[in-house]
């Protein structure tokens, strides 16, 4: 089969496929497992496209969704097959999956504010303003419910403020980590299609190897020092709400950081247990992420590898 033909025999078969699984995630009960996996197709078999069949797949697959589903259906298959068509890009570039999964990252937070643009701007919808009726509507609702002794309306009241000013606040945050699942997502389910068809798919660095610049630090103690040196002047303030993201995301890496460093030990020794239970019991004891949070920072303000790694060979 001729290069020609085979690029445009893998274009129907990618198109054929992202349109299977797009009526899948939008009109079946597979809902949100068959939306995610839109960009499978997209990423597997985009990664040998010249850019003018993946082009022509694009604006095929836009008006696909526009036939089923109008104006919206049209964008939601645009997101996904630029998703997978800047991950296949990536993947023949570079000997790691890390490029391409930032980059689906970031067409998919691109995607959420474009969307949050339309809702505010075109469909008159506030989000801010629906937060704060759903936040009334818990006080008003629960405060019935409130033991005895145990905590007072006002002290309610004052919690659900604070939860509902911290969703507000990390908002960007919130949208920028599930923007990563849904590139790790992505990248996991082409990976796993890659082995099934034969097609190789860059995979991501062991979670050992993961290890993020020590520089890192400077900026979390610094937005940590400012943020407690400021008190209440920069709270929801553009600098005030920019630093508590900042510092969020940040520790969110250290969490990170500091699994890396546990698997780095579990590897080192040879010991016999799996990562799974390791993370899974961040879910069962959400202490842990404190603490790894505190062994991330350690790992890289003290290099504790290197010091584990010199030990164990030492003896």
């Amino acid at each position: 089969m001729s290069t020609r033909k085979k690029q445009w025999t893998d274009s129907a078969w990618m198109l054929g496929t992202a349109s299977l699984l797009y009526y899948l995630g939008t009109h079946t009960i597979f809902g949100v497992i068959g939306f995610f996996l839109i960009a499978v197709p997209f990423a597997l078999l985009g990664t040998q496209l010249a850019f003018r069949e993946k082009s022509v797949v694009t604006i095929l697959f836009a008006l696909i969704g526009f036939l089923l589903d109008g104006p919206m259906g049209a964008v939601l298959a645009l997101q996904s097959a630029l998703t997978g068509l800047v991950m296949a890009t990536l993947y023949g570039r570079k000997k790691h999956a890390v490029a391409a999964v930032a980059g689906g990252a970031g067409v998919n937070f691109l995607t959420f504010v474009f969307f949050l643009f339309v809702l505010h701007f075109v469909m008159n919808f506030n989000l801010m303003a629906e937060l704060d009726r759903t936040k009334e509507e818990i006080i008003n609702g629960t405060k019935d419910m409130l033991l005895p002794g145990v905590m007072s309306p006002d002290d309610w009241k004052k919690q659900v403020e604070m939860q509902f000013d911290m969703i507000r606040t990390i908002l960007p945050t919130f949208l920028i980590l599930m923007s990563m699942i849904i590139g790790g997502l992505i990248h996991a389910a082409t990976r796993l299609g890659g082995k099934i068809f034969r097609r190789p798919i860059p995979a991501l660095p062991p979670l050992r190897e993961w290890n993020f610049p020590r520089s890192l630090l400077v900026y979390y103690f610094l937005s940590l020092i400012i943020l407690l040196l400021s008190g209440e002047d920069m709270k929801h303030t553009f600098w005030g709400n920019a630093l508590e993201n900042l510092k969020v995301m940040l520790e969110v890496i250290f969490l990170v950081q500091g699994l890396s460093f546990c698997m780095f030990g579990i590897h080192l020794k040879k010991w016999k247990i799996p990562a799974p239970v390791l993370i899974v019991s961040l879910f069962i004891f959400p202490g842990l992420t404190y603490i790894l949070s505190l062994l991330g920072i350690f790992d890289l303000g003290l290099g504790l590898r290197k010091r584990l790694e010199t030990r164990v060979k030492r003896g």
